[in-house]
């Protein structure tokens, strides 16, 4: 209790900084999203650009993505490495009787509150998610994927252990939260191309409607016997002697634009496939840790 008690008194101010800007993101998103409409002269495709793509549904949601992300390394960061760099660990392990005790002391309030923020975050942006696409099955659809739902827990919890590996390492804070940064930014997406990876894609023709529900993975251009190709090869199946603006509509017209994607049933076994990447590397982050801090010299 007196190394929860520490915790607390110093994180309180960063706490309540974290769980003030997700309660202003989650009030402004759901109202906003709540509220807004679209013109009647947009089409559905451009309605649901329009109400996904502008700047307070963007601000809100990105916000709430990435603020269990940011509180993940800060607080994995935290747990060790501001007792190494104050030279203060021998003092704290003998108080806790073993470094592994004092280990879990220092991880275990960080980790609560990350999930807290994460879960509220995820909550959150569902419910703004859903209302920006009213009748969408958003378990069956890539609609808003990353930002909203278990996903984000799990890369949260994969910040901090990426953030407690790098502390424990370095023992120096600020570093090792410029570092974790990097590392997770490089991280996620590697994550989202492993989970995509074994999953089949299909060729859509743009304007297919399932496109709203699909993840783009490869664009290009189907060309007049069907298959997909890349546009600038188009100009191999046009008829000798065209060129300049007549070459353009031919390929226009018969090369339409095509993309390579995954079809909104896929977002499950994606989701999962990445999460489980996530997983791993935390679980190697965290065992990484416990060998440090055992091995370490005060």
């Amino acid at each position: 209790m007196y190394l929860l008690g520490i915790w607390a008194r110093r994180n309180r101010l960063v706490v309540v900084s974290f769980a003030t800007l997700a309660l202003l993101a989650t009030v402004a998103g759901v109202a906003y999203s709540s509220t807004v409409t679209c013109a009647s002269a947009l089409s559905a495709a451009e309605c649901h650009r329009f109400l996904n793509a502008n700047p307070p549904s963007t601000a809100a949601t990105a916000a709430l993505a990435l603020l269990p992300v940011i509180a993940g390394f800060f607080f994995g960061v935290e747990a060790v490495a501001r007792e190494i760099d104050e030279h203060t660990v021998a003092f704290a392990w003998s108080v806790a009787g073993t470094r592994i005790k004092w280990l879990a002391w220092r991880v275990v309030p960080g980790l609560l509150v990350t999930g807290a923020i994460a879960l509220v975050s995820g909550i959150a942006n569902a419910v703004i998610v859903s209302n920006l696409n009213p009748g969408r099955d958003l378990p069956n659809s890539f609609v808003g994927y990353g930002l909203w739902g278990p996903i984000l827990i799990v890369r949260a919890y994969c910040a901090f252990g990426v953030g407690l590996f790098v502390g424990a390492l370095s023992g120096r804070p600020v570093a090792s939260i410029v570092l974790s940064l990097l590392a997770v930014t490089a991280l996620l997406p590697g994550a989202l191309l492993i989970g995509r990876a074994l999953e089949p894609a299909q060729v859509l023709r743009s304007g297919d409607p399932r496109m709203i529900d699909a993840l783009g993975v490869g664009f290009g251009a189907i060309s007049p016997d069907g298959d997909f190709i890349d546009p600038v090869q188009c100009d191999k199946y046009a008829p000798p002697g065209l060129d300049g603006d007549g070459l353009s509509l031919w390929m226009k017209d018969n090369c339409p634009f095509a993309s390579t994607a995954l079809l909104g049933p896929q977002m499950t076994s994606v989701e999962t496939r990445e999460s489980f990447v996530l997983a791993l590397v935390a679980i190697g982050c965290a065992g990484g840790t416990v060998v440090i801090v055992a091995k370490r010299r005060p």
